[in-house]
């Protein structure tokens, strides 16, 4: 056996002779009680967390929809009537395509929040990423099934405006 033979084998005896450190048996008993009290603050700590969560996202939303409609507004672009007897069947088809488009965005965004809270504010500003996601959750037909009603509302009002 030659020098660097040898020098290959000692290394590999020393590899082969390492121990691992153990700590030894521990036998943990867990009190039913306490378990239980960890798993209730446990449970509080994310309902604190999620509503938290939730009421950020409400807040931006109303904060957003307000900027808009006081924009709209300064700008002179929304004018509110006097009355609302003028308002016909094509107006009225348009609004309410728009409010079944928005509640189909806003509930699609809340199912979405079940997944990640990331995942839901993008479906509430990004209007196809809620209909991905939702694909991957499964509850795809029924919210777009109510948009596509929307759209359809709103094509309807403006081809009888037209």
């Amino acid at each position: 056996m030659t020098r660097r033979e040898s020098q290959s084998q000692e290394i590999e005896n020393r590899r082969r002779k390492r121990l691992e450190p153990t700590i030894g048996h521990i036998d943990l008993k867990i009190d039913p009680d306490e378990r239980a009290q960890a798993q209730s603050a446990a449970r509080w700590r994310r309902f604190r967390r999620e509503l938290v969560n939730w009421m950020l996202v409400i807040s931006l939303f109303v904060l957003l929809v307000a900027g808009c409609v006081g924009a709209a507004v300064f700008f002179g672009v929304l004018q509110y009537p006097q009355d609302f007897t003028f308002v016909k069947l094509p107006g009225a088809l348009i609004l309410a395509g728009f409010i079944v488009l928005y509640l189909a965005q806003i509930t699609g965004a809340v199912l979405a929040f079940q997944s990640s809270l990331v995942s839901g504010c993008l479906s509430l500003l990004i209007p196809g990423y809620v209909f991905m996601i939702l694909k991957r959750e499964g509850s795809y037909w029924p919210i777009a099934g109510s948009w596509l009603l929307g759209v359809l509302l709103v094509s309807v009002g403006a081809w009888l405006l037209a």
